[in-house]
């Protein structure tokens, strides 16, 4: 309940300034695309082409021999974007699919556990359910604590880019702290999408190297201080702990590793924890 009162109200409270700024954003684009109208016909003009830079009748010949390859080539293309098409279909069958999933299974989730409870043997159903208990809790409170480095991190964002005048510094920031909890994408495409509406606003490289010094703060911020504090403290893991683990996550299964590498290490944790303490009072 209040992880809902948390989420909901920001966004009652801030849905005028987003959709102020969205508006800010579709006004520009025909700006943006007159940039780079002009951008392509300066450069066009102060690079003219050449019979040694570009032989048409060259061309034509290459073309012409090579015409049953080129035919190949674009039924290779037709098909390659025939299967990425249903790949992207696939893609979002299956997002709607998890959603679906994931609401039968909280709508039934203690039934469930509860016949999972049953089905486990009576000697050992006490332990398996603490460490059962005991993960749910520590994902719980990953959870929690990814949505507030994702806060931070929007809040870091927004400030520093209003403060230098980037005019919609709100949207970007917000949609930056979001896209967080999946590892630099949020970085990569606020960094983009500000440095370009900057340039273009200002016409000047500094005001794109303040975006750039905006957006590592924050990089640096995430990485030292926000993911182990709000995060590791909450699923019991040491700070030099929680780098290490996503350092190795990242080495031994790329982007998936990184993505999950926190709350398996604790769950790993929770379940050597337990087997050490069994084995104690066992001895």
């Amino acid at each position: 309940m209040v992880l809902t009162i948390f989420l909901i109200v920001p966004i009652i409270v801030l849905m005028p300034i987003a959709q102020e700024q969205l508006l800010i954003v579709i006004q520009k684009i025909p700006l943006f695309i007159s940039w780079f109208q002009h951008k392509a016909v300066v450069w066009l003009s102060h690079h003219p082409a050449s019979d040694d830079l570009f032989n048409v009748a060259m061309v034509k010949k290459k073309l012409a021999e090579h015409s049953q390859k080129i035919g190949n080539l674009v039924s290779l293309f037709m098909q390659t974007a025939a299967q990425s098409t249903y790949a992207i279909i696939t893609f979002f069958a299956n997002m709607l699919l998890v959603f679906v999933v994931a609401f039968y299974l909280m709508r039934d989730w203690p039934m469930i556990l509860e016949n999972i409870r049953r089905l486990l043997p009576s000697a050992s159903r006490h332990s398996v359910c603490c460490v059962a208990e005991q993960a749910n809790a520590i994902v719980s409170a990953f959870l929690r604590g990814q949505l507030l480095v994702m806060l931070c991190l929007a809040v870091i964002y927004s400030i520093g880019l209003w403060l230098i005048g980037l005019p919609i510094a709100f949207l970007v920031g917000v949609v930056s702290g979001l896209l967080a909890i999946v590892p630099y994408v949020g970085f990569i495409v606020g960094i983009s999408f500000a440095s370009l509406v900057m340039y273009i606003e200002s016409h000047s490289f500094m005001q794109v190297m303040y975006v750039l010094g905006i957006y590592m703060i924050g990089q640096i911020a995430e990485s030292t201080f926000l993911t182990p504090c709000l995060v590791g403290d909450k699923i019991g893991l040491h700070p030099v702990a929680v780098i290490f683990s996503v350092l190795v996550g990242g080495y031994l299964f790329g982007f998936l590793g990184v993505l999950l590498a926190l709350p398996v290490a604790a769950v790993v944790c929770v379940i050597i924890k337990n087997i050490l303490s069994h084995e104690s009072v066992c001895s």
